[in-house]
């Protein structure tokens, strides 16, 4: 019988020890619950993700820029690459370079 009255008195402080737990977990809730209800919260919260979006939309205007820098560029290198191929004859006719080759 003391076996049983020791289990019923481990289980009793088991319980004790969860309600207590959830208790105070109850407590952290209601009091983020709160604390999210204030509307200068909201309102700091809004404002950062205001603050974000401009940062994004500045750091998306540099990457742009620096697309049409970088694609500016290729062109040019192109150009200029086919101006020196067209300068050194490749686009002759294919005499002159079997005689470029004698």
């Amino acid at each position: 019988m003391s076996d049983l009255t020791s289990k019923d008195a481990e289980q009793d402080k088991q319980i004790a020890v969860l309600e207590n737990y959830f208790g105070s977990m109850r407590e952290r809730v209601i009091s983020l619950e709160e604390r999210m209800t204030r509307k200068d919260d909201y309102d700091r919260l809004e404002k950062g993700i205001e603050e974000l979006r401009g940062r994004v939309r500045l750091l998306e205007k540099w990457v742009w820029g620096a697309g049409a820098v970088i694609a500016a560029i290729i062109v040019i290198a192109g150009i200029a690459a086919n101006a020196q191929e067209v300068e050194n004859g490749r686009y002759d006719s294919t005499q002159q370079e079997e005689l470029l080759q004698l």
